[in-house]
């Protein structure tokens, strides 16, 4: 999975249309079509339901619609962190501290709210 495909399924979802979506982004059809293949199948889960003439999104595909949002807002984010565009630094661990620090995946996709720590 790469950013790529997270900008091409999330471009079919909005313009409903693989074809709209790859002229918005530049890109040939078969490639948009080759990215959500990918996808469903790094997933095992079928994201688009598709017929002779249109497509629906599936439940799994909306899910994954608001993950893919929310994978590439973030890294927007960063780079806007990183490029100087917004002034607040988040330190989550002091260099001299020893204290855990736990953030929960907010993606709806999983069941869970696995907890991930740093040191």
């Amino acid at each position: 999975m790469d950013f790529k495909q997270l900008q091409s399924y999330i471009a079919v979802v909005k313009y409903k249309s693989f074809t709209i979506a790859a002229e918005k982004l530049g890109i040939s059809q078969p490639t948009i079509s080759t990215h959500i293949r990918i996808l469903e199948s790094e997933l095992d889960s079928q994201l688009v339901a598709r017929t002779s003439k249109n497509f629906e999104i599936t439940p799994r595909g909306w899910e994954m619609y608001e993950c893919a949002q929310s994978i590439l807002k973030l890294r927007d984010d960063m780079v806007d962190r990183w490029n100087g565009k917004e002034s607040k630094v988040i330190r989550l661990v002091h260099p001299r501290s020893h204290r855990r620090i736990s953030c929960r995946r907010s993606c709806p996709a999983m069941k869970d709210s696995t907890e991930m720590s740093a040191l």
